[in-house]
């Protein structure tokens, strides 16, 4: 059967009565269904007081909630009103007076097979049906972020190209000076000649003299100039040496130390203590941070896998991938999806996670829940003939239904089942693979990848439609025998 959810419910914590608004649980309810609340936990309906009043079996624990969402999950209690009907047609078939002969005998083994047919009905078709409670974890991710700090480095290009153009003045104005010292020279010489010819002359002895104190003149003037140019030389190449030198392409990074020499940057500057680094995981960014601060506040944080800032919200645009766990204090929204090897649930919302995976699985016609690597059963899904195809009557097969075996057992510790300390009622996988193959989802032969068994699923469906076929054969025959004891009585 379907699961019934029309109108709403009205639930207190504390109370077993539920209070239903625009249901009609007097006809889609049964005795035995199991409720699930508006908590998520499923309870035991004990009684149907009316269409809008039910009793669990234990009072509520979750909050008060009023005109809230519920689901009522069919059991096995179809499977035993069907019986009761079954029991009734045998009291009916059982009251026929012992004094009419005739076709008694086939009358008492009718009676015969329908008290077989309604015993194993009253058997009841165990709905395994559990609670799933899917605690989402986190599934998540998140992730961390670090900050890239650009250091900006200025090439020294500008400062080379100084000095290249100071050691050429430098050069021009030392060969300026030897230029002019030679002059100089010559000026001297002339002079020297000047004085020899007006010695030779008389006549041009004062001209030569005035010429040779002119030369004089200009030999002082030059040999001024020329110690002007080797100062200037000197201070150039002074200057010249102070500029950085120009490193040519392919060289190491280097720096230009205080002391006017290159070092080279991976063995110096990457040991150096730089003042200013903090490296205790907790701490947070602040505004009034310096480059270095925020720097180590970074580092010692990625080296924690955790961000931390002053600001409430954290955005990562592309893909993050984690190798240890991620816990989140607030909420966690995934507008993509979620891809995860499953959920770790626990008792209610205070309890203990529990060390098993839960997964839900649609496989196109039925969801499967898994604990581990194990299947554990099937959820019930819709019954609509518009999302069906290749429909046709099942047949009738009283052989088969016959050689059906109820049970009952208890859990064994075997792979994620464990004992459960009570006799629970239902059927063999074995039993029915043998006699009824369409109730059975699974191999009884298949193991899980650790080698524990991977159990087969008994489907509830199948067994509720033999079932009903079989019930409705009985009745027929009931209604037969009774048409015959009609007509013998009036004989």
């Amino acid at each position: 059967m379907t699961w019934y959810r029309t109108g709403t419910v009205k639930v207190t914590s504390g109370s077993a009565a539920v209070s239903g608004s625009g249901t009609l649980w007097n006809s889609k309810a049964w005795k035995g269904d199991a409720l699930m609340a508006p908590d998520g936990n499923l309870y035991e309906v004990t009684n149907i007081g009316s269409d809008t009043a039910l009793t669990l079996a234990t009072p509520y624990t979750g909050t008060d909630a009023a005109a809230a969402s519920y689901v009522l999950v069919p059991t096995q209690s179809i499977s035993r009103f069907l019986a009761g009907q079954v029991s009734d047609l045998i009291a009916l078939y059982q009251s026929i007076p012992e004094s009419v002969q005739g076709d008694i005998d086939a009358a008492k083994a009718a009676a015969t097979t329908a008290t077989q047919a309604a015993a194993g009905v009253t058997a009841g078709v165990t709905t395994a049906t559990e609670k799933a409670a899917a605690a989402a974890g986190s599934a998540t991710a998140a992730a961390s972020s670090a900050s890239a700090a650009e250091g900006s480095a200025t090439t020294a290009n500008t400062r080379a190209t100084n000095a290249s153009n100071s050691a050429t003045a430098a050069a021009g104005s030392a060969t300026t000076a030897g230029t002019k010292a030679g002059e100089a020279s010559t000026s001297a010489t002339n002079a020297a000649n000047s004085a020899t010819a007006a010695a030779g002359s008389a006549s041009t002895a004062s001209t030569k003299a005035t010429e040779a104190s002119n030369s004089a003149s200009t030999a002082s003037t030059k040999a001024g100039e020329a110690s002007t140019s080797a100062t200037n030389a000197a201070n150039s190449a002074a200057a010249a040496a102070n500029k950085e030198p120009t490193i040519a392409a392919g060289t190491t990074a280097q720096f230009w130390q205080g002391n006017k020499t290159w070092q080279d940057f991976g063995t110096a500057a990457r040991g150096t203590a730089l003042t200013g680094l903090v490296t205790t995981t907790n701490a947070v960014l602040a505004t009034t941070d310096s480059i270095l601060t925020g720097l180590g506040k970074l580092q010692a944080q990625i080296n924690a896998r955790a961000i931390l800032s002053t600001t409430t919200t954290q955005t990562f645009a592309g893909p993050i991938s984690m190798s240890s766990s991620l816990t989140v204090a607030g909420q966690l929204t995934l507008n993509n999806g979620c891809f995860a090897v499953g959920y770790r649930s626990r008792n209610g919302t205070s309890g203990t996670y529990g060390g098993n995976w839960m997964n839900l699985e649609w496989n196109g016609s039925n969801t499967w829940l898994w604990v581990d690597a194990t299947g554990v059963g099937q959820l019930q899904m819709a019954s609509d003939e518009r999302v069906k195809q290749d429909i046709a009557p099942l047949a009738a097969d009283r052989e088969a239904y016959l050689g059906i075996k109820p049970i009952v057992f208890d859990y064994a510790n075997v792979g994620v089942f464990k004992p459960a300390g009570k006799l629970s009622t239902g059927f063999s996988a074995q039993n029915l693979t043998k006699v009824f193959p369409a109730a059975v989802d699974g191999d009884v032969t298949a193991l899980t990848p650790k080698g524990d068994p991977q159990p087969a699923i008994v489907l509830d469906r199948p067994l509720i439609a033999l079932t009903v076929l079989e019930v409705q054969a009985l009745i027929r025959e009931v209604e037969d025998l009774r048409t015959r004891v009609t007509a013998i009585e009036k004989t």
